[in-house]
């Protein structure tokens, strides 16, 4: 019988199964012959007695009855002790062949382990690289979305300052403002003015914001009268109280 291969698991139950039949067949065939022999002492006694009953017993017919009973006590001996020997290395064979199969599990377990651990890396480095990949149109998108949105500005700049330019704040105002207002506060007052103008503009009609800047340039002009008033009017009455 062939060997099994250590790393064969099926050849290994193989082997198993015709080693078991092998034995089995074994003692099978050692039952039948003592079987066969105790049959035959067992008829030798039997033949024996009869005569020594028909005859009369003798000494002798006792030794050879007596010398039939040793050597069946022998072969039963030698059949027990050989069937110890059989078992002795069944168990042997199978604690090698159990010995081979937990060897074998390890390896099996061992490459199964490191083939999740190769398809958890691959895993990962697909993830990875999808992760990456989105980034990378989402970072597009942005930089796209982004354009459109500086397209949008520049293009409503662009508009914005056409409708500025086609749109001035009335020149007469800021005439005015020139004329009635000192020179220290006429350049931050024109400047809130017109600011304020071009947000009225973008948000109502060129006449709107046009009487819209004319109303605040009264306001400015007689705010600053009145300031004016006040101050000449307490200072003439600081020189009166002061004659």
């Amino acid at each position: 019988m062939k060997e099994p291969k250590k790393n064969d698991k099926s050849h290994l139950r193989d082997y198993s199964t015709e080693r078991d039949a092998e034995l089995k067949a074994k003692k099978a065939e050692r039952d039948a012959e003592l079987k066969a022999i105790e049959d035959e002492i067992e008829a030798v006694k039997n033949a024996k007695l009869r005569t020594m009953a028909a005859k009369g017993a003798t000494d002798r017919n006792v030794i050879v009855v007596e010398r039939y009973a040793e050597k069946y006590a022998e072969l039963k001996e030698m059949e027990t002790k050989k069937y110890a020997e059989l078992k002795a290395k069944k168990a042997e064979r199978d604690a090698e062949l159990k010995a081979i199969e937990d060897e074998i599990e390890a390896i099996e377990t061992e490459r199964r382990d490191a083939k999740l651990k190769a398809l958890e890396a691959e895993r990962d480095a697909e993830l990875k690289a999808l992760e990456t990949k989105k980034y990378a149109e989402l970072e597009a998108k942005k930089a796209e979305r982004d354009a459109e949105l500086k397209a949008i500005e520049d293009e409503r700049d662009a508009n914005k300052a056409v409708v500025l330019a086609e749109n001035p704040p009335p020149k007469t105002a800021d005439l005015l403002i020139y004329w009635f207002l000192p020179r220290q506060d006429r350049d931050e007052v024109l400047g809130d003015l017109k600011e304020s103008y071009y947000k009225v503009l973008e948000l109502s009609t060129p006449s709107w914001a046009r009487r819209w800047y004319w109303w605040q340039t009264t306001r400015s002009i007689g705010y600053f009268l009145v300031c004016r008033v006040d101050t000449f009017f307490e200072a003439v009455w600081k020189f009166v109280i002061r004659k």
